[in-house]
């Protein structure tokens, strides 16, 4: 079971990719179901995002804001934007099944694009926006899980990528279990849930990982400066020359190239 700790993140293959292995020679069906079990250890976070190819409109996001699941759903533009959120919170270092079930306007005159959200058994929440045009084919790039590169492109509508901080057990898409190690096409700084994390040595040059509450942890050094780098802290002592300069801050976000007006549906 994958650990995240803020700036982990796996990829995996687009969904329509995984729903095809799943329709076994029948016609494909325009609803898409993920299921995922997580265990947080933060209130905030973003669990998946998948964006349209070629930055187009279309996204999905879900991610936690105080501790209740939320999802948004892009379906064409800025003014076509589903958001559901539950009222009910996740508890912190509890397994959580989340479920979700969207449809995009696709393949007919009059189509609509819906969005179905459920956490922990509770019932579903559904938002569906009606379309009176046709909507040519979508096709969704990579599924990420945990966060987002900073090299990738996230649409402008989709909120805030935040690191979630974590564990993800289970994934499926359409029924069809997703081994994420095993199936996952790159992932970074992904470690194991069940692993104390000073286990991993994370202090370089001498620093003492110190645990702290469920997962959070801490280095110790007296006399040294502690730089985060890649998820990691370094221990360097103050910098006299350029060998002594500390690595370059790895902490990057999304630039807005410029504001949009995002209308919830």
């Amino acid at each position: 079971m994958p650990f995240f700790g803020s700036n982990s993140w796996i990829r995996f293959m687009d969904p329509t990719s995984v729903q095809s292995w799943t329709a076994s020679g029948q016609e494909t069906s325009n609803l898409t179901t993920l299921y995922l079990t997580v265990k947080t250890t933060a209130l905030n976070g973003t669990i998946l995002y998948t964006g349209e190819r070629n930055f187009g409109e279309q996204f999905l996001h879900l991610y936690l804001v105080e501790g209740r699941p939320t999802v948004r759903l892009g379906c064409g533009n800025s003014q076509n934007i589903l958001t559901v959120s539950l009222n009910q919170s996740v508890s912190k270092g509890v397994l959580t099944p989340i479920t979700i079930s969207y449809m995009l306007p696709v393949g007919s005159p009059e189509g609509y694009c819906m969005m179905e959200l459920a956490a922990d058994g509770n019932p579903s929440v559904q938002h569906r926006l009606s379309f009176s045009h046709r909507v040519s084919q979508i096709t969704f790039g990579s599924i990420f899980l945990g966060n987002v590169p900073v090299h990738e492109e996230v649409n402008r509508c989709a909120g805030q990528i935040y690191g979630y901080k974590g564990c993800i057990r289970d994934f499926q898409v359409n029924h069809r279990e997703l081994l994420i190690i095993d199936e996952a096409l790159e992932g970074r700084n992904v470690e194991n849930c069940n692993v104390p994390i000073c286990d991993y040595h994370p202090c370089h040059n001498g620093g003492t990982c110190t645990r702290g509450i469920m997962e959070d942890w801490a280095c110790a050094k007296q006399g040294s400066v502690a730089v985060q780098y890649q998820g990691f802290y370094d221990f360097l002592q103050q910098p006299t020359d350029s060998q002594g300069t500390p690595p370059p801050n790895p902490r990057m976000i999304h630039p807005n190239k410029q504001e949009i007006n995002c209308q919830q549906a």
